[in-house]
């Protein structure tokens, strides 16, 4: 199982699971699994950090705050 099918099997059990896509091929990833954010590799821990806050809701940080 790739990493779309299992966010698809994940999401129809549970739809607002947030996924995060780490990979290559975002802009694939992106199109078709909606409500998810995508990672193209490699990325900065910044930009992992940011993912994380727009899966889960909570507001971003100001660039340059120490987590």
């Amino acid at each position: 199982v790739n990493g779309l099918s299992l966010a698809a099997r994940a999401h129809h059990i549970r739809p607002s699971l947030p996924v995060i896509f780490m990979t290559g091929f975002a802009d694939e990833y992106q199109a078709q699994l909606s409500g998810s954010v995508c990672l193209r590799k490699p990325f900065k821990a910044a930009e992992l950090i940011t993912a994380i806050e727009d899966v889960i809701g909570r507001p971003r940080r100001a660039e340059g705050e120490i987590v």
